[in-house]
Order: structure tokens, then sequence, then C-alpha cells
């Protein structure tokens, strides 16, 4: 599974800059809050300098993905559910760990020389820039919340450390694999913790 329904009519693409309306009218005319909300939410974001969409999430207006869904819809990028999107490791190392830390933003598939890279804010020319840089590839932004991204990341370089660990921790002091002795060793180790627990039981 990929992305949400209304991702599967269109394909990533290079990110609409020049929105005709405003998130907050935009919200408003659609029906998703009220002026009243989109004052009060105007009058925090004056106040602490915070984004908007966050202060809507945060008043309990709006959630994460209902956020990312509204602006897949204003901005003309798709939105990824990454919950149910099977995330590739092998993709994932296309860009270095800092880079996804610092930017907030995780590889999801690539084809040919174009990567699709889920972020929370697909109009950071920084991060944009830095990706072409990297990866010498096209890049083909979409959107996730911050929420998923996280959890992504963290178990995308999760399981590539417990890769590592594990390779690492077969290898003979050569250098070299050796499976079938390691294996023998925690076959034994298995056994043996066996028996103590049977001459406990006793």
């Amino acid at each position: 599974m990929a992305p949400t329904k209304k991702d599967k009519t269109k394909e990533a693409k290079e990110p609409n800059r020049n929105p005709n309306k405003r998130l907050g009218e935009f919200l408003c005319e659609n029906g998703t809050i009220t002026n009243e909300e989109l004052t009060e939410a105007l009058e925090i974001q004056k106040q602490t300098g915070r984004k908007l969409g966050s202060i809507l999430v945060d008043m309990g207006l709006l959630t994460e993905e209902s956020l990312c869904e509204e602006l897949s819809d204003r901005l003309d990028i798709p939105y990824f559910d990454l919950n149910s999107y099977f995330i590739d490791p092998k993709v994932v190392q296309v860009v270095p760990e800092h880079l996804c830390e610092r930017y907030r933003l995780i590889a999801l598939k690539k084809n040919k020389n174009k990567l699709t890279v889920a972020m929370i804010n697909p109009f950071d020319d920084m991060a944009l820039e830095d990706l072409r840089i990297l990866t010498g590839l096209e890049i083909r932004p979409v959107l996730a919340t911050p929420t998923a991204i996280s959890r992504a990341l963290a178990q995308a370089y999760g399981a590539i450390d417990y890769a590592e660990t594990l390779i690492a921790s077969l290898k003979t002091s050569s250098g070299r694999l050796d499976l079938k002795s390691r294996l023998y060793e925690m076959l034994e180790r298995h056994e043996a913790s066996k028996g103590d627990g049977d001459e406990e039981d006793k």
C-alpha cells in the first residue's frame, strides 16, 4: 500500500510555489474551520511566530493527517500515509541519516534518476538542493506528517543498525562471515539455557 486515496490520481511533481490562496482562507472557504477560529489562530501566530498549521492542530481543529490532506489539495502535492507504506531500507540509505534528521524527511522510492522523498516542508529549497547535490538525483517531494516521518526514520534506521550489528557479530577475526560456526554457537547456548530451565523445574 502506498499513498492515501487522494494520491492515487496524481504522481509526485514539483510543488505549486504560487498558490492563489493562503492556508487560512482556503480552510475557511471549504468549511474546515470558521472565520472566528481562523482569527483566533492568527492571533496566536502573531504572538508566537509559529506556523498556522501547527497552531490549528494544537487547537484541535485539525489532525496532522487532515492538515496534510488539505495542503495536498491546495498545493497539488501528493500526501503519503507512511503508516501504510512499506519503506525499503535500501532506498532510505540513499539519503544520509544526518540529512534526514536535519530536514525531517525520508526517501521512499527510487525510479531511475528520480527519488521520491517524504517531507514536512516540500518548499524547503535548501533541503531540496542538498538532496540533489548529495544524491545526484531529481527530487520529487511529497507530504507526510512530522509524527509519521519521525516514526519511519526510527524504524528504518533502527532496522539498518540492527542488521549491521548482526553482520558484525557474525564476522570472524579475519573479517569473513562464518555463519555455520556462529549458528552452532547460538544453538548450543539455546540448548544450555533450556537445560538450566529444566533443572530449575525439578
